[in-house]
């Protein structure tokens, strides 16, 4: 993470209340924080991580409210101080727990109930990783598993949008847009462009790592559906060309893995589970 600086600034009759003896409220602050903090002249100046930071002036903007109403800054002022400010990040860490409530048109193996898209965006990290050797060029894996974990963040707003829906695919790009300016804003700066940054890269379909991550969300949805006996293809009357059109992808991050696509889209023509057209 980028380091910053900023400075805030404490009224005169509120710094030696604030600030603590010797200073030692600060030093608190400094050590919980991992920030580093100069007091001078009314102005405090803050060093350290952009989400630090943001944790520090929540902690000084609490104790000055407090000094202010008249209070005596005491020490277990300061650590509810700075407990709040770590609460304050909830909101983003939990934000991603709704991706559980999103289910997709795939089922769990075995017949099971509807896969929601964290448990998609695992299985195909952990994908990632274990046929990494199968990428067509060499690849960034730790990149490519957060390409995986991210990819389907945004529907959380824009929900599910099924591989094969005509009509849903047209608002796709809209709706995500505008979900992924709203979900990574709930980030610091830094995590947001970084994040943002992974997420446009596997959008885009351009690099290695690209290529790699979207044969495995080709590829992990049609190993559920193979070990289901084609059900979820035959529940929403998918024909075998639609099924090759988007595993086009797959041939672009992996030829090995595309050979065994199509061994598995062959047998379910042969068996009748997959109909052709």
């Amino acid at each position: 993470m980028s380091v910053i600086e900023t400075i805030i600034d404490i009224p005169a009759e509120h710094e030696k209340n604030v600030c603590g003896q010797f200073d030692g409220y600060l030093k608190k602050i400094e050590r919980t924080l991992h920030v580093t903090i100069v007091a001078r002249d009314g102005a405090i100046k803050l060093i350290g991580p952009e989400l630090m930071i943001r944790r520090a002036k929540s902690v000084f903007n609490n104790l000055v409210e407090l000094s202010k109403r008249g209070n005596a800054i005491t020490e277990q002022n300061v650590d509810y101080a700075l407990s709040l400010c770590f609460t304050e990040s909830d909101d983003a860490i939990l934000e991603i727990d709704k991706e559980k409530n999103i289910f997709r048109q795939t089922h769990l193996s075995g017949h099971g109930r509807r896969e929601n898209d964290a448990e998609h965006a695992w299985h195909m990290a952990v994908m990632a990783y274990l046929l990494q050797e199968y990428s067509n060029e060499p690849v960034d894996v730790a990149r490519v598993m957060l390409m995986c974990l991210l990819h389907d963040v945004v529907e959380i707003d824009a929900g599910d949008t099924y591989a094969y829906d005509a009509d849903g695919l047209k608002t796709q790009k809209a709706r995500e847009d505008a979900a992924k300016q709203r979900i990574y804003s709930l980030l610091p700066d830094d995590q947001k462009r970084g994040l943002m940054a992974v997420f446009d890269e596997f959008e885009a379909d351009e690099t290695a790592e690209a290529h790699f991550a979207h044969a495995m969300d080709n590829l992990q949805p049609l190993l559920l559906n193979n070990s289901n006996g084609g059900s979820d293809w035959a529940d929403h009357d998918v024909t075998a060309k639609q099924v090759y059109g988007r595993q086009s992808r797959t041939e672009k991050g992996s030829a090995y893995l595309y050979k065994l696509t199509d061994t598995i889209l062959q047998a379910n023509i042969k068996k009748g589970a997959l109909k052709e057209k």
